[in-house]
């Protein structure tokens, strides 16, 4: 076939425009790669996932080479990831120094606490996992000596209770329910105790709330309980320490102008209501003699009372 010269000429401009077309598809194809590739790492970085960020970003870098946008991010990212170690290291460092400290204390819950926070910074790292293996064992030792005292102490509160010395049947369910404050049990005999008590009034000296400042002394007067009745009789008031903190309170009894006896008992700190037992009856002046006053001397705080009462049991 033979081609006349503006023939041929044309040919070669075809050639040369598709040439010059498939450049350009060429380029407008690496362009929409390159331009997918930063999208994808910059709603990463966006996300905080700095090592996909960081790949989509090299990626582009592969596709041209030359961009100083791409570039940039890598250089942003690559001293971000250093910083976060940094802080990483700071934070693991802190949590192991910490937890140390609380083993050392024998703080062993504290201890445990931040030993797995070392874990979490740090999941590999096999010093905190050992250290986790003495500390859960710690405090196993000590839920076992925990979970014995709390055994003696409702073994030695129930014999209390089934011999009627109820003061010290509560101060032993008080103790235990301080060793297992989820245990109902002590909480449920130290209520059946107190609303016994409650309800068991012999002489009632005061109903309304009576305010009674430090190392101030009040006075309650009454008729003396027969001496059939004294046998079993207790102090039974309800008060609040108002100074908050712990005190002691000096509580006195005798017959007109001679004193007999008494007792002191520990305020503890806090504003709530708190439900006293003394078992007056222990004193054997308070059963001998015709008793007929007491008095009530808080040394260290405010004291107010709002019921008291003598009461008896079986």
């Amino acid at each position: 076939m033979n081609l006349k010269p503006g023939e041929v000429y044309a040919q070669v401009k075809i050639t040369e425009i598709n040439a010059v077309l498939g450049e350009m598809a060429a380029k407008e194809a690496l362009d929409k790669q390159y331009g997918d590739a930063i999208s994808a790492a910059d709603n990463a970085l966006l996300a905080k996932d700095y090592q996909k960020a960081l790949a989509g970003y090299q990626a582009a870098l592969g596709l041209k080479s030359g961009e100083s946008y791409a570039q940039g991010k890598i250089t942003e990212i690559n001293l971000t990831i250093e910083a976060l170690a940094a802080e990483r290291d700071q934070a693991y460092q802190l949590a192991i120094s910490k937890a140390d400290n609380y083993f050392n204390q024998q703080d062993y819950e504290m201890a445990k606490l931040q030993f797995d926070r070392a874990l979490e910074i740090k999941p590999n790292e096999l010093y905190p996992l050992d250290k986790l293996k003495l500390v859960n064992e710690q405090i196993m030792k000590k839920r076992q000596l925990i979970q014995e005292e709390f055994d003696k102490a409702i073994a030695d509160a129930d014999k209390f209770y089934a011999s009627k010395i109820y003061d010290n049947a509560i101060d032993s369910y008080r103790a235990a329910s301080i060793l297992n404050p989820e245990e109902e049990y002590p909480k449920e005999m130290v209520r059946r105790i107190l609303k016994l008590l409650s309800e068991r009034s012999i002489v009632q000296l005061n109903k309304d709330p009576l305010l009674i400042t430090n190392n101030t002394q009040h006075k309650f007067e009454f008729i003396a309980v027969p001496v059939k009745d004294r046998k079993s009789n207790y102090f039974f008031f309800k008060a609040r320490n108002v100074s908050k903190s712990e005190y002691k309170l000096i509580i006195s009894y005798g017959k007109d102008q001679t004193k007999n006896g008494g007792v002191v008992v520990k305020v503890p700190a806090g504003e709530d209501l708190f439900e006293f037992v003394v078992r007056i009856s222990a004193q054997y002046k308070w059963f001998s003699d015709d008793n007929n006053w007491i008095t009530f001397y808080p040394e260290g705080g405010d004291f107010e009372i709002s019921l008291m009462q003598i009461s008896y049991s079986d």
